[in-house]
């Protein structure tokens, strides 16, 4: 009677264990094919891993649209990777949403934005240029990453052809 129980209780544990896998196997497909979508250009390194945008050049290109769509905006961090407390210049491209050409900005502002801590890059004055030569293209110089997280690189269309706008690139500083 023993051995009838035990092959008994084996049988039962593994019709729910079956059961039980079955019922994750959905789920667990759901998040592995969502864990693969990533947000404007795959734009946020992970604090484990570089991305590939890091890891393939010696700039790092962020893009994506602006918050009201106005605008799609192409960023490039020199060097690639800013580290806390160095200086980091940032280039920006502006084009129309449906990048169907570059355009003219008058009046930007280019800044560092921490959401965690509410706070901007603090104790910097940047200096933003707008190209003469090339329409669309700003330079900001003299950016700074004055601690390690979750930071935000925003691009503040003030004037442009198109009305005000705000690019937003998620970015992470390592410590």
């Amino acid at each position: 009677m023993n051995a009838r129980f035990t092959a008994r209780s084996t049988a039962c544990f593994t019709a729910r264990a079956t059961r039980w896998s079955a019922g994750l196997a959905a789920p667990l497909l759901v998040f592995a094919l969502m864990s693969g979508c990533g947000g404007v250009d795959e734009a946020t390194p992970s604090p484990d891993a570089k991305s590939d945008h890091q890891a393939a050049a010696p700039e790092t290109r962020l893009s994506g649209p602006s918050v009201a769509g106005r605008y799609h905006v192409t960023v490039t961090l020199s060097p690639a990777a800013p580290a806390v407390a160095t200086y980091f210049d940032l280039r920006a491209e502006v084009f129309a949403a449906d990048l169907s050409a570059p355009v003219t900005v008058t009046d930007v502002v280019v800044d560092g934005w921490m959401p965690m801590h509410k706070h901007g890059m603090e104790g910097v004055s940047p200096k933003t240029t707008l190209s003469a030569s090339q329409v669309g293209v700003i330079e900001t110089a003299g950016l700074f990453f004055n601690m390690p997280g979750q930071w935000q690189l925003r691009v503040n269309i003030k004037t442009g052809a198109l009305g005000p706008d705000t690019a937003v690139f998620p970015f992470f500083v390592g410590p």
